[in-house]
């Protein structure tokens, strides 16, 4: 059994079988976005590896989320 990485996993909106928003919640891809400045207005961002699950998207066993 694997858990989804809770620091790397993306919440999608979707639209559940009742019409109505909802959001999915998928596995991550091992990495995050991290903010490092804003300048003029625009944000500057880079991509790291996940700390939590150091870069699968997964963590082994069942593990709630903290």
């Amino acid at each position: 059994m694997k858990t989804a990485c809770h620091g790397c996993r993306a919440d999608v909106p979707t639209i559940g079988p009742d019409g109505r928003p909802r959001k999915r919640q998928v596995a991550g891809d091992g990495s995050v976005a991290e903010h490092v400045a804003t300048v003029g207005g625009y944000t500057a961002v880079v991509e790291k590896k996940c700390d939590v699950c150091d870069g699968t998207g997964w963590l082994d066993g069942f593990v709630p989320p903290c």
